[in-house]
């Protein structure tokens, strides 16, 4: 173009339609997850996907690890393999408020032998506070799945190898991720001596599940029937399999709410 000439080139306007990039379902999810999150108090984070072995250590997060070849400091070796050591340490230079709520959407890393490295978008979510305890923090979650109009959210008892009492989320019978209080010895390795409660979640999972649009139905041709029923249970049986299993017992039941 030089040798013949810009102003030789005349200017013509381009034609024709421009192409439509679908809008990506990720970023859309994201947006919503990021905006009901902050509208409850939760403050969102960004912290560095590198960190050093010995935070992932703190946790026992140890392992497919991705090693950094030549890192700028020794604060940045590995590629973080989890979000909830960083935002323990988030909670701990914020340890003179009493109410922290912070949130993080980011990838996390995960080495795969002869492959570049899984890049897993994951949400976490901390939450210390005084006023706060495990079930009011469950009711953080399930609002959350309500935002994203999930109805099939369940949540059962497990082991975790740094939250007690704990939960994995359950969406379908699929396990989507956990929630629960990090455990005391857990916490010294942060120098922390308060509650700390975590959601460690799957976003692709989340998101999958998700939907755009309620599903509405007909309002019923007669009055509805209200029973109050009063349940006592063994020690073993868990009141999520008993929801479950009521809900499914009748497609005349429309809900079920747990008094006490």
């Amino acid at each position: 173009a030089r040798v013949y000439g810009y102003f030789e080139i005349k200017g013509q306007l381009p034609t024709g339609n421009l192409p439509q990039t679908p809008p990506s379902p990720m970023f859309y999810w994201s947006s919503q997850v990021k905006k009901s999150l902050s509208n409850w108090g939760f403050n969102e984070v960004y912290n560095y996907s590198l960190v050093s072995k010995e935070l992932l250590s703190r946790l026992g997060e140890t392992n497919n690890i991705v090693t950094i070849l030549n890192p700028l400091t020794e604060d940045m070796t590995v590629m973080r393999t989890t979000l909830v050591p960083q935002l323990l340490e988030n909670i701990l230079i914020n340890k003179t408020r009493q109410d922290l709520r912070f949130f993080e959407l980011s990838n996390i890393y995960l080495s795969k032998e002869g492959d570049l490295p899984d890049e897993i978008p994951m949400l976490t979510i901390a939450l210390s506070s005084p006023k706060e305890d495990f079930f009011s923090f469950k009711g953080v979650l399930e609002n959350l799945t309500k935002e994203l109009k999930i109805n099939e959210t369940e949540f059962a008892k497990t082991n975790h190898s740094y939250l007690s009492p704990v939960a994995e989320i359950l969406i379908n019978d699929k396990k989507v991720g956990v929630m629960g209080e990090v455990k005391k010895i857990s916490l010294d390795k942060f120098g922390l001596n308060r509650k700390v409660f975590v959601a460690d979640l799957f976003f692709d999972a989340l998101s999958q599940y998700a939907k755009r649009t309620n599903n509405f139905t007909p309002f019923p041709r007669y009055q509805p029937i209200t029973l109050d029923l009063t349940i006592t249970k063994p020690d073993k049986l868990t009141i999520a399999s008993l929801l479950k299993t009521s809900r499914n017992s009748s497609s005349l039941l429309k809900e079920i709410e747990v008094k006490d």
